[in-house]
């Protein structure tokens, strides 16, 4: 509650300089007289206080806002120039003052990588920094779980706890996060904000902000334009498009998958010299004895599929083998033949 401040009796004219006795207000702000109505309507200093009572904590709550007084005394107790009372700026109504970011254990995360002051409203219109824990705790449970984006806990702070610039003039008082880290982190992570029943939010536009590797314009250009990690393939596998690889059975195929067309381009794809035999899918050269001898030597052992199948037309009925040396298919005559040769070569054709 606050004490009873003592009530202004003077009444003057409309449109005429009064000095202010306002209790909120008087040697609390860079002038001394205002004029009636305000922008509340209210006629005069005894009017406004009567409102103390509901409203006087808008002008001592830092946590509400964090210029509250000098806002609301520009409202309440408008300065007077010639008669006329001078309107608070927009900037002014919108722009905060440059504080501290307190000791918290869901702020410290932006702490810990350089954002120790700031101002608000942010780049989504809030206020207070209270209200800017929930999406920053968020997005770094995001970042953390999902791998979505290594920035992802950058770019929170720099949208929902940007850093100040030292002027106080809006858009510049304080340091936006650059169009590339936004672009990045929506891309890849905007998704699981869905799924945290927290979708993207409509007044955080990635194309309104700048692009520029000066920190002092933007934050994290360098960090969306860093290139990407060179990862280790596993052996046998193709590094494709210089960040992923791919198994050799996608190598050779007909189908390109990777952009660079490493898969299809690879020296694997090419014909095989005369004597050898080209693997499928992934154009391997072998010797052709190393083809229906038993041993697999392609990938996925396709040089030892297809060895044996029934004859047509005149060799109608006959068992056939592939001769890889002359690419023909012979006869199969045994003299030895029982059951085991019989299942093997029908497990061959196909039949269970």
């Amino acid at each position: 509650m606050h004490t009873e401040p003592p009530k202004p009796t003077t009444s003057v004219p409309f449109g005429t300089c009064e000095r202010i006795v306002f209790p909120y207000c008087a040697n609390d702000t860079t002038y001394n007289y205002t004029t009636f109505p305000n922008f509340m309507g209210h006629t005069s200093q005894q009017d406004i206080s009567k409102g103390l009572e509901k409203y006087g904590e808008l002008f001592n709550n830092p946590t509400c806002y964090d210029y509250s007084r000098d806002y609301w005394c520009s409202v309440w107790a408008p300065e007077c120039k010639n008669g006329k009372r001078i309107p608070p700026c927009r900037n002014y109504c919108n722009a905060g003052k440059c504080v501290d970011v307190k000791p918290d254990e869901v702020l410290d995360a932006c702490r810990a990588i350089g954002f120790n002051r700031t101002a608000f409203p942010n780049y989504v219109g809030d206020i207070r920094a209270s209200k800017a824990k929930t999406p920053v705790m968020m997005i770094s449970t995001i970042e953390m779980s999902t791998n979505c984006y290594k920035y992802a806990t950058l770019f929170a702070c720099a949208a929902y706890l940007p850093k100040c610039s030292g002027t106080n003039v809006v858009p510049s008082h304080t340091i936006p996060p650059c169009k590339s880290l936004c672009s990045n982190f929506q891309d890849r992570c905007s998704m699981f904000m869905e799924i945290f029943h927290s979708p993207w939010p409509e007044a955080l536009n990635c194309s309104q902000f700048p692009d520029s590797p000066d920190t002092t314009v933007c934050i994290g250009y360098e960090e969306a334009h860093e290139a990407p990690p060179l990862i280790e393939c596993e052996k046998g596998d193709l590094r494709c498009d210089g960040d992923s690889c791919i198994p050799p059975s996608w190598w050779c195929d007909g189908y390109r998958d990777c952009n660079d067309s490493a898969d299809e381009s690879h020296p694997m794809c090419a014909s095989c010299p005369v004597g050898k035999h080209k693997c499928q899918p992934v154009g391997l050269c072998i010797e052709k004895l190393a083809v229906c001898d038993g041993l697999n030597d392609c990938y996925e052992d396709t040089d030892e599929l297809s060895c044996v199948r029934l004859g047509k037309g005149l060799d109608e009925g006959d068992l056939l083998v592939y001769e890889p040396v002359s690419e023909t298919w012979q006869n199969v005559c045994a003299d030895d033949w029982n059951s085991t040769w019989s299942n093997l070569t029908c497990k061959q054709l196909g039949y269970e």
